[in-house]
């Protein structure tokens, strides 16, 4: 298993209607990490923000580990 611990500043607007969930987005977008696998709706909501896919676990097992 591997982690990566980054610096994630908070964002200057707001992004989810879950101000807390921000932390999750700026934390992909600074560590270049493609998908947020999540099943909070807020974030799934905006999903695709710069580039960043956030996905159900069970789409992120369907696309990624089963091949599907």
């Amino acid at each position: 298993m591997r982690a990566t611990i980054v610096h994630a500043p908070p964002l200057d607007v707001r992004v989810s209607d879950d101000p807390d969930d921000d932390m999750f987005l700026v934390a992909a977008l600074v560590s270049s990490a493609p998908i947020v696998v999540s099943g909070d709706r807020d974030l799934l909501s905006v999903s695709g923000w710069r580039g960043i896919a956030v996905l159900t676990p069970r789409q992120f097992h369907d696309q990624y580990i089963s091949g599907r």
